[in-house]
């Protein structure tokens, strides 16, 4: 979505059990800071990060739309969330500092930032996954109905 300060943002999330796997929602800038970040996590929790914190602001069951809303205001460093028309009755601080956000990352399981292409090979650690052969359960979520509207989007110089 256009490079923007402020932004309103709703999408709905169906998450299909809440007993494994795990859907991570991120607003970034371009070049991948994440300042906001929801979760579905595998206890069954949805969270938003304020500051480097995660907080549970619901219990999610499978099988359940749910509608997320978020507005975010970069030049303050703060996010607002509503689930379902109904706001969560705090104000989030953003996980890290942006001059602007652009992009929106949904991933299935948690955040890596290891390996990169500067790691060493002989000075990685071990980076195989545990019982390669062993099937993981199938973790499912529905996504639909994604809106992003910029409120103060910045428009390029020419």
């Amino acid at each position: 979505f256009p490079e923007s300060k402020k932004v309103d943002l709703s999408l709905k999330v169906c998450p299909k059990q809440n007993s494994h796997g795990r859907l991570e929602i991120d607003v970034a800038d371009r070049f991948g800071y994440r300042p906001v970040r929801l979760a579905f996590t595998e206890e069954g929790q949805l969270t938003a990060d304020s500051g480097a914190d995660p907080v549970e602001v619901a219990r999610y069951q499978p099988g359940r739309w749910y509608e997320l809303s978020l507005t975010l205001d970069v030049p303050a460093g703060t996010y607002r969330l509503s689930i379902d028309g109904k706001a969560v009755p705090r104000e989030f601080t953003f996980a890290e500092h942006v001059k602007s956000v652009e992009r929106l990352s949904l991933r299935t399981g948690e955040y890596r930032t290891e390996p990169t292409r500067a790691t060493p090979r002989d000075l990685q650690p071990d980076f195989t996954t545990p019982n390669p052969d062993e099937p993981e359960p199938q973790a499912t979520y529905a996504v639909d109905d994604v809106v992003i509207t910029p409120t103060a989007a910045i428009t390029a110089a020419k």
